[in-house]
């Protein structure tokens, strides 16, 4: 009769009861874990594929035109903004150019600048309008000599003598 049963200390039985427990009240274990997040990943990616398949549906049936339809007239403003802006683009080069061209010959009738002054280096004399005498100067006159009238008037008369 002894040999059909084994007797197991108390201690052991009730380590084994403690483990059994411990097992129940875990939830599974890290390979399980991660087979249930999985599951649900998919089930999430499920639901965005459905969402955008609605959203494709939506878009290509939507009065009756398609996307690229829809934005043919949007494309083709595009287009003439494009070329109007290559347009401006050429004319403000041509714009610069003639504006260094000028600038050249007008140095060039300025003569030379020096560079510390920006100043022409010949001497400059105005140029005469309509065949009218150069403007008076506007240099203060000699000690003694009465300012230049304005144009168009006549000076005073000097004092006369008694």
């Amino acid at each position: 009769m002894d040999d059909q049963y084994d007797l197991i200390p108390h201690k052991e039985i009730q380590d084994l009861k403690e483990e059994l427990q411990k097992l129940r009240e875990f939830p599974a274990g890290p390979a399980a874990r991660l087979q249930i997040s999985l599951s649900e990943v998919s089930q999430k990616i499920d639901k965005i594929i459905r969402i955008f398949e609605e959203a494709l549906h939506n878009t290509q049936t939507e009065g009756g035109l398609s996307v690229q339809e829809r934005l043919k007239p949007i494309n083709t403003k595009i287009d003439t903004l494009m070329e109007q802006q290559q347009e401006i683009a050429k004319g403000m080069i041509e714009l610069a150019d003639l504006i260094t061209s000028m600038k050249k010959t007008t140095d060039a009738g300025l003569g030379t600048r020096d560079s510390r002054y920006g100043t022409p280096t010949n001497n400059y004399q105005p140029q005469q309008f309509n065949n009218q005498p150069p403007a008076p100067s506007l240099q203060t006159p000699a000690y003694g000599q009465p300012p230049m009238p304005p144009r168009g008037v006549q000076p005073p008369l000097p004092p006369r003598k008694q």
